[in-house]
């Protein structure tokens, strides 16, 4: 939100952008890389078969919240995955959260409550682990019951959707708000971001390139 504030002693006009709570925020949707799998069945001390694939496909949404001290938190929304595929497959939906720590050493925790094909939801953890330095790729793994006897686990990788160049405002998505971006730039713009051809000027080819892109 942009406000303006009137310095009466100086007659200055100061602009600035104030966030409250997140306003700002914008969720930055993620992707499940091939480094991520499922398993289910016995870790230590127990003994049965361990059943895991590494079929596993979906995205989620990351969004940031308020820094507080050193903890870095992000919600962890609109988890939509699929284990395995055909008639065998699974749905797994949920949501929950994401902390990186950094005073000491760089850790990292991720908490999810996961529903699988519907099921009652079930909480998973990583606890706090070392880990996170490869922000904002995400590369840990998550189990009900801490990876003791027979437990239900995710090992996820990870990163952000690459947004299309014509995503001017950083939101994952090609929209109105773009379009108001490259219109506000329309001309000669040597090394701006509504450039998209990079000719050295804004102009009506960019607006076709953001068009065509629209989503």
């Amino acid at each position: 939100m942009n406000r303006s504030v009137m310095i009466p002693s100086a007659g200055i006009l100061v602009t600035f952008v104030a966030s409250a709570a997140g306003e700002l925020a914008q969720p930055v949707e993620y992707e499940l890389g091939p480094g991520t799998s499922f398993a289910q069945g016995c870790y230590d001390p127990c003994a049965c078969p361990i059943w895991m694939t590494d079929d596993v496909s979906g995205t989620f949404t990351l969004t940031p919240v308020p820094i507080v001290g050193p903890f870095e938190t992000f919600l962890v929304d609109d988890v939509d995955w699929t284990v395995g595929s055909g008639e065998l497959a699974m749905t797994v939906t949920g949501s929950g959260e994401y902390t990186i720590f950094s005073e000491f050493a760089v850790m990292h925790r991720l908490e999810l409550d996961l529903s699988i094909d519907g099921a009652e939801p079930q909480h998973f953890d990583s606890e706090m682990i070392v880990g996170g330095q490869s922000f904002p790729h995400i590369d840990i793994a998550v189990s009900v019951n801490g990876f003791f006897c027979f437990d239900i686990a995710f090992f996820i990788d990870a990163s952000p959707v690459e947004s299309p160049a014509a995503d001017l405002d950083g939101d994952g998505g090609v929209g109105f708000s773009d379009l108001l971006i490259l219109l506000s730039s329309w001309g000669a713009c040597n090394g701006c971001a509504a450039d998209l051809d990079g000719n050295g000027s804004v102009d009506f080819q960019d607006l076709l390139t953001l068009l065509a892109a629209w989503s």
